[in-house]
C-alpha cells in the first residue's frame, strides 16, 4: 500500500467514525474491589554508566519509583519511570 492510499484510507475511517461514535471505539469498564493493607513507595535515582542522548536532551541520571503492595502476606512489586 502506498503512503497516499494509506492516508486516504485512514482519513476516511476517521471521518466515518465521527458519524458512528460507538461503532469504531468500544471500551469496557471493569471495577476491581480490593483492600490493600500496606503500600510502600521509594523514589530513587539511577546513575547511568553512559550518557543517554535523545532529541529532547542528554541524561546521566534517571528517576524511578518502586512500589510495594502487601495484603495477607502476599507482596507485589511495581515500578514507574516518569
Amino acid at each position: 500500500m502506498k503512503r497516499k492510499d494509506f492516508l486516504t484510507l485512514t482519513g476516511s475511517l476517521l471521518a466515518a467514525s465521527a458519524f458512528l461514535p460507538g461503532a469504531m471505539i468500544s471500551s469496557k469498564k471493569k471495577e476491581i474491589k480490593s483492600e490493600i493493607v500496606k503500600v510502600t513507595t521509594q523514589i530513587y535515582e539511577l546513575h547511568l554508566r553512559q550518557a543517554w542522548t535523545l532529541s529532547r536532551g542528554t541524561w546521566t541520571t534517571r528517576r524511578n519509583v518502586l512500589v510495594r503492595l502487601e495484603k495477607d502476606g502476599i507482596v507485589g512489586y511495581g515500578e514507574a519511570a516518569p
